[in-house]
């Protein structure tokens, strides 16, 4: 069944008493007499491994055998199983256990076996009856605690009664060597079964000294450095995978009559290429490493070594000296390495970054870990590292006038300065955001961040969560407040977050703050206080000029006891004239296939030196390249990915955007945008990922759910209607026109569902609903949407004159209101409601077919005694828009249960427009809370 060639990777859904078989979305017909499927408690093997029962041992590892007790085990009286078609595995199948759904286990219908997962190993079954087996492990696996599986050829997985859990045991047969040096770093291999290939499972203790580093790992063998020890003796060891331990423990000897010293050191500085002399005992043979970077031995003997620096970073560090029983000992001066910046290849960058800059010196670790660069003071991603040679990427330079007029940065972000808690004293081993709210932080009068004198934070967000665990603690946080210093001895206190008298169970959110660019920020309270998270969200706004920056290197690498840091003065400036900018992308989207030529306009598009554009990660070959212009070629999006829209321009750096971007866009009506090319059905749930966006080219099924996270742009060509019980938009888009150009055509949303159906927490039931993001809905302006009788329209009219020319158009709908002398103003009352049947006079007489049942006045009031006159008449209103928001016809009227929107954010950057929108049969009648339009806050 199925495409051939392919195995199945997606559970089967059975359905009772019904023939029918899914197979990822694709219906199989039954060629079968039946194919029906019956479960029975007859038809279930049964291990029973409960009391005393004749089983096990469940512990062991490959080639260890146990045995298991129970019913069913060959199969029953009228299916026969035989012992090849049993199936015995230690550990998790490739289908979830607690998935109640049969799960498709061979390939055709002719029982070839599916392939086995490499987290499982068979127990080979032998001596076998029908009441019981015994079996032998046919693999290794990492020690731990593992399941068992009995699979009864086509019978099923049987059922244990008891234990269902086998000890994979960790066997450690040899370790070798046994004697080492009292300065560690001693290589020792062990060997057995049940190790973890992932060498972060294991861990080796030498108990009364210290772990022993594992540097590698396999199922059969583990190595591991030895640590250093304080004297004489012998120690057991013992190796751990997770939790599990080695069933045995051999012994580790520390001898000084093994132990390399170490005596003297000459010289204490120097670089690539210096000669270093180290004199001690036992020396011979031994080899020379600084920062992890090794001196070429280039004469031994057993009293003194000669060795020649490679690159080494610029640092200062110990000098390691390995000799045949593990690391010397002694007190050896520490060595100074040299570490210096020469030049740039570029002085000029874009305001928003992103130019590859070469830095040239000495010094420079290996690994991009080990370095960081600071260009005017901000932290800049390092590419690559050699000793003498740094590719790095500037970072957007981040002012309020970059933000603001060139588009550096559209969103805020996390502020990541360095913790303090209780003194501005930097706090390295603490994460005060790291979504754990198991774990909080014990505060004697504050904790911030402090963004260094290169930055500042322009904070718009501020979010904590009290800690709760054990018990509830928030009220020591009650009178807390938000403040914020440039030097950390004044402080100043946030607006609107003085002294909280409120403090939340939960997260507490403090959103749109407008808050002054400070150094320090921090929380302080009246008495000590403990705080699971803290989250400071906003802009890192550079403090320097941007212009004459220097480049500032500092080292931190392998055993580094001093950091070592070297500048370059004066090397590098953000400028206008080296930012380029995009002011317009046609067309703005494209299908995912790719192949849509695009031209962006603009200004220092191209330096002379190459341009590179990505569309979400995907590059756009470019065909030609100007100043103002280039064009290029989409290129096919193979995943859903949010990069946005990238121009980097060589000699530059990254374009600055001053348009919308362009987007990968993808029809719903072709086949291509749905997994197998299966569009969805009447009743689906549908959702669109982050990323994932559609064009709205045809009006969808019904659907019952429908999930935005990327994009969903209703098409402007045509009459559209989407029909739904639940639309969520989370985080995405929502768009039917903009402000600028408006949705021309007819679009409808209707929301369908009862009262009594299955309402969602918060947003009930039958709702447009939205927690972030964006909804767009703009619909055709109307000329006027409201204006004045120009004459009293009396009962039985069947026309009416207005003041105002009108664009209203013939079966549209209008209100015309109540105004009769001494009539109240009260729902029901004697405004009416009349459909357009002709228009005249440039839209001033409006006709229809219904007379109207009152009058409606138009008359002239003498006020300041008869000094002035002022006009006065019933209002006129259009109700009809092309873009509406309404609930379904079967429910909304009868049941007085129309459909509600709620729009809830807590963020400036989501936003809601409606304009020119129509909202008909909305609003739950006795349902709190579900009005037609609900600004949640």
């Amino acid at each position: 069944y199925g495409r051939e060639g392919n195995e199945p990777t997606v559970p089967l859904s059975v359905y009772p008493n019904y023939e029918e078989m899914i197979w990822d979305r694709f219906r199989a017909d039954c060629q079968l007499p039946s194919c029906d499927v019956t479960f029975s408690e007859a038809d279930t093997p049964i291990v029973n491994c409960a009391g005393g029962s004749a089983c096990g041992p469940f512990e062991g590892n490959e080639g260890d055998m146990f045995s298991l007790n129970g019913t069913l085990l060959l199969g029953t009286a009228d299916l026969t199983v035989p012992p090849s078609d049993l199936l015995v595995t230690i550990g998790d199948w490739y289908f979830p256990r607690a998935d109640p759904r049969i799960v498709l286990r061979r390939n055709t219908i002719d029982g070839r076996r599916y392939p086995y997962t490499p987290n499982i190993t068979r127990c080979v079954p032998f001596l076998t009856s029908g009441s019981g087996l015994n079996c032998t492990l046919e693999t290794i696996l990492p020690a731990g605690t593992k399941n068992i599986d009995v699979l009864v050829g086509a019978l099923g997985l049987a059922r244990f009664s008891g234990s269902q859990s086998y000890n994979m045991a960790l066997q450690v047969a040899t370790m070798s060597p046994i004697q080492g040096s009292l300065g560690g770093g001693l290589a020792i291999t062990f060997t057995g079964k049940g190790f973890s290939p992932n060498i972060t499972e294991n861990m080796v203790c030498v108990e009364g000294v210290g772990p022993c580093e594992v540097i590698s790992s396999t199922l059969t063998e583990l190595v591991c450095l030895s640590p250093p020890a304080p004297a004489d003796g012998e120690h057991n060891v013992t190796a751990f995978v997770g939790p599990a331990a080695a069933s045995n423990s051999p012994r580790l000897g520390y001898l000084t009559s093994l132990t390399a010293s170490l005596a003297t050191l000459s010289p204490v500085t120097g670089g690539l290429g210096t000669e270093l002399t180290i004199t001690g005992t036992g020396l011979s043979g031994a080899t020379v490493r600084v920062a992890g970077a090794a001196c070429t031995v280039t004469a031994s003997s057993a009293t003194s070594l000669s060795c020649t620096l490679g690159p080494v970073p610029g640092t200062t560090a110990p000098v390691k000296v390995l000799a045949a029983h593990g690391l010397a000992v002694g007190d050896l001066p520490h060595l100074t390495t040299p570490l210096s910046v020469a030049s740039v290849s570029t002085t000029q960058s874009s305001f928003k970054g992103g130019l590859v800059v070469t830095v040239q010196g000495v010094g420079f670790p290996e690994h991009v870990d080990h370095v960081r660069v600071q260009i005017c003071g901000i932290v800049a991603p390092v590419l690559s590292s050699t000793y003498d040679e740094l590719t790095v990427r500037t970072p957007p330079f981040r002012t309020f006038a970059t933000i603001r007029d060139w588009k550096v940065e559209e969103e805020p972000g996390p502020l990541t300065g360095r913790l303090f808690v209780d003194s501005l004293t930097p706090v390295s081993d603490l994460a005060l955001s790291d979504g754990d709210l198991t774990t909080s932080l014990e505060v004697a009068g504050f904790v911030g961040i402090d963004m260094g004198a290169e930055q500042q934070a322009w904070v718009t967000e501020v979010r904590f969560f009290p800690t709760g665990h054990p018990g509830d603690r928030r009220t020591e946080m009650v009178g807390v407040s938000l403040q914020l210093s440039d030097d950390g001895i004044t402080w100043t206190n946030a607006a609107g977050l003085t002294a909280l008298a409120r403090i939340r169970t939960g997260w507490n959110d403090f959103v749109n703050l407008e808050l002054p660019p400070a150094r320090y920020v921090r929380l302080v309270g009246p008495t000590s206080f403990a705080v699971a998270e803290l989250r400071i969200t906003g802009y890192a706004l550079a403090t320097s000029s941007g212009v004459d920056c220097s480049v500032d290197v500092a080292v931190n690498t392998i055993d580094t006891v001093a950091i070592s840091s070297a500048t370059l003065p004066a090397a590098m400036s953000y400028a206008a004239g080296a930012t380029p900018v995009v002011t317009s992308i046609e067309p703005q989207n494209g299908t995912a296939a790719g192949g849509t030529t695009v031209t962006l306009a603009g200004t220092a598009l191209d330096a002379g030196a190459g341009v590179l554009v990505t569309f979400d990660g995907v590059v756009c070959t470019v065909q030609t390249a100007s100043a103002t212009e280039i064009v290029c070629v989409t290129g096919a999006r193979p995943t859903i990915s949010v990069v946005g829209t990238v121009v980097a321009v060589t000699g530059y750096g990254e374009a600055t955007l001053q348009c919308e971007e362009y987007v990968y866009l993808d029809r719903w009506s072709a086949p291509s945008t749905w997994r197998y090319g299966l569009a969805p059905v009447a009743g689906d749930i549908v959702l669109l990922p982050k990323g994932r966006n559609i064009l709205l080219d045809v009006s969808p099924p019904p659907l019952l759910y429908l999930l935005i996270e990327g994009r969903l742009i209703v098409e402007d060509r045509a009459a559209l209607e989407l029909t739904c019980t639940y639309i969520f938009v989370r985080g995405g888009t929502l768009q039917a026109g903009t402000q600028v150009q408006p949705h021309q055509n007819r679009f409808t949303i209707t929301l369908t569902g009862d009262r009594y159906d299955v309402h969602m927490p918060v947003y009930g039931i039958k709702h447009l609903a939205m927690r972030g993001g964006h909804i767009s809905l703009h619909g055709r302006p109307r000329t006027p949407t409201w204006t004045l009788l120009a004459e009293t329209a009396a009962s039985g009219a069947t026309h009416i004159s207005l003041q105002a020319e009108t664009d209203w158009q013939v079966g549209e709908e209008i209100v015309i209101a109540v105004c009769a002398p001494g009539v109240a103003l009260s729902p029901g009352g004697q405004s009416e409601k009349r459909r357009i049947a002709a228009v005249a006079n440039s839209g001033r007489t409006i006709s229809f077919v219904e007379p109207l049942v009152y009058d409606h006045v138009h008359t002239v009031y003498p006020a300041n005694k008869g000094a002035r006159q002022v006009e006065l008449g019933c209002e006129v209103g259009l109700l009809t828009r092309n873009v509406v928001v309404s609930g379904d016809a079967a429910t909304s009227d009868a049941k007085m249960f129309g459909g509600q929107c709620i729009f809830h954010s807590k963020a400036h950057r989501h936003q809601v427009q409606l304009e020119h929108v129509e909202f008909t049969r909305v609003g739950q009648n006795r349902m709190f809370g579900r009005y037609p339009i609900h600004f949640h806050l």
